[in-house]
Formats: C-alpha cells, structure tokens, sequence
C-alpha cells in the first residue's frame, strides 16, 4: 500500500482548469477515514458540508488522491479520472 502524504492540497475544478481552494487549502487524512468506504464518506461529508457545489479532487505528491462531485450535500465519489487512470484513494482503502 502505498504511504500517504502528510497533507493533501484541496482542488476546485473550473471550467477548462483547476485551483486550489482559497476557503480550505490543505486537509490531513488519518488512517481512522481509510478504514473503510464509509468512514472515507464521513469524512468527506464532514469536511465539505460548507462547501459550494462543484467538482473538487484532493491531490498528493504522488497524484490525484481523490475525485468527486459535491451537489446538495450529496457526494459522488469517482473512481477513475477523466485520463483513465484510478485515484489513488482505491489502493488506500479496502472498501467493502
């Protein structure tokens, strides 16, 4: 498995490219929201409950850790990007 980075920056995808997001730049993923798929969702709805709808991803050193769409509350999480190549976030956890 490979190590996780000690900070993930926080992507916001616009139309034609991506920024970081200015209202919560970086996040820590502890092995606690790895656990499982949905202690990953949980975090996940914890942390973006404040959030604008939109696509956003979280982006390590070693690639894209994690996609997703965000609308009404509700999370669509990817599990390949638009390239063809599977977020990193699916060789971290075991989801069941």
């Amino acid at each position: 498995m490979p190590k996780l980075s000690k900070e993930l920056t926080v992507m916001q995808v616009k139309q034609g490219y991506s920024e970081v997001y200015m209202y919560k730049p970086t996040l820590v993923i502890t092995p606690r929201h790895l656990k499982n798929k949905k202690a990953f969702l949980d975090f996940l709805k914890e942390t973006s409950s404040t959030w604008k709808d939109g696509k956003y991803f979280f982006r390590s050193e070693e690639g894209t850790f994690a996609y997703f769409d965000l609308r009404e509350s509700r999370i669509n999480l990817r599990r390949v990007s638009n390239t063809g190549k599977k977020d990193l976030v699916w060789e971290k956890i075991r989801f069941r």
